[in-house]
């Protein structure tokens, strides 16, 4: 049986983007006579999962709180010994850390890139700083992308997939006996994902608003809670009821990558505004067609206006069609989806450790 381990920075059980997409790639390796194992920094809980599950612990170092160094890797894969690594990041030290690994064992090891962050001076000093570190790992790894923007700002060869979330987020059970009771903001709670400006979209326009992510700026935490809005640290499982219960999604990111968030809202047959980042016009046009520009803006202005005309339209016929049928193009995508995937391992020529002599 090949062994899968995949290595996200994030809390998967917490909710996490890359966790989420971690654990969707999980769910089908399993399933298709593999072993999955999947390592996610900084969760420390343990998960009971329907595919095999390890975590793995790591550090945050002084005055480079993003710089990760899992310290029981090492160990992890020493025992299991995987045949190989999928490292879901190439900004920051994990991709030099599991490649080095990789190499001391004999792995085949590859880079999964989602996003490139951008930012103020800060932001790009410590990218600089990250991509001086994945030089080595990059050069001499195989690299899949889950994000044409992400391609497109790293320019290195590699393989394009287009993931979908787990089946989890398709379940029909009692989708028209849910109430609707707010807006929704999914994701970590900081400065890029901008929550002020989706609560006071939130504001305008008269709705509750849930966030639902985890609180990692205090100064921000405090602004927030001027709105009096909830927020909400939730596990995976919870994820399907919440979205079941959004009127809309809103994605208020200064950058992103193809944010997992926008196709589960897809999958619950919740309406996506969002700001223009990652692959936003590709996703929308995908999915809504000739009407993509009316789930995009710019400013909470624009924000404002296309959130009421959403809300507007949301329990007439014509919209709960185009929402079922974004949903149903998202059901046939899984199937793209897993055929690549699968083609895409077997291809690295890793053979199943029972056939070995």
């Amino acid at each position: 049986m090949v062994k899968v381990l995949q290595i996200a920075i994030g809390e998967e059980e917490k909710g996490g983007g890359v966790g989420r997409i971690a654990s969707s790639i999980a769910s089908i390796i399993s399933k298709n006579n593999m072993e999955s194992i999947l390592a996610c920094c900084y969760l420390k809980k343990k998960s009971n999962r329907d595919y095999k599950v390890r975590k793995i612990e790591a550090i945050r170092i002084p005055f480079f709180s993003s710089l990760v160094i899992p310290l029981n890797l090492l160990k992890i894969i020493k025992e299991e010994k995987p045949d190989i690594i999928i490292s879901h990041s190439y900004s920051s030290t994990l991709p030099l850390f599991s490649y080095f690994i990789s190499k001391l064992f004999g792995i085949k090891h590859i880079i999964a890139a989602h996003s490139y962050p951008k930012g103020d001076f800060k932001t790009k000093a410590l990218m600089f700083f990250y991509d001086l570190l994945a030089l080595i790992p990059l050069k001499d790894s195989e690299i899949i992308y889950f994000s044409n923007s992400a391609k497109k700002e790293l320019k290195k060869e590699g393989e394009v997939f287009m993931f979908v979330p787990e089946k989890r987020f398709f379940s029909e059970a009692k989708a028209k006996k849910e109430k609707k009771e707010y807006i929704l903001f999914v994701g970590r709670i900081d400065e890029n994902k901008r929550p002020l400006m989706f609560l006071e979209i939130s504001k305008r326009v008269g709705e509750s608003p849930l966030l639902i992510g985890i609180p990692e700026d205090r100064e921000l935490v405090e602004k927030i809670n001027k709105f009096r809005a909830n927020i909400k640290i939730a596990k995976i499982e919870e994820m399907p009821s919440i979205y079941k219960k959004a009127k809309l999604l809103i994605t208020t990111s200064m950058y992103e990558g193809l944010p997992i968030t926008w196709l589960e809202a897809i999958a619950s047959e919740v309406p996506i505004l969002t700001t223009k980042v990652g692959d936003y016009e590709e996703v929308l046009k995908e999915f809504y067609g000739k009407q993509w520009r009316e789930f995009v803006f710019e400013n909470v202005e624009e924000g404002e206006k296309k959130a009421k005309k959403i809300l507007g339209m949301f329990k007439t016929k014509k919209f709960k069609d185009l929402l079922r049928n974004a949903k149903e193009k998202l059901k046939n995508r899984r199937k793209v989806f897993e055929k690549s995937l699968l083609g895409f391992i077997k291809k690295l020529g890793v053979r199943d450790r029972n056939d070995k002599v």
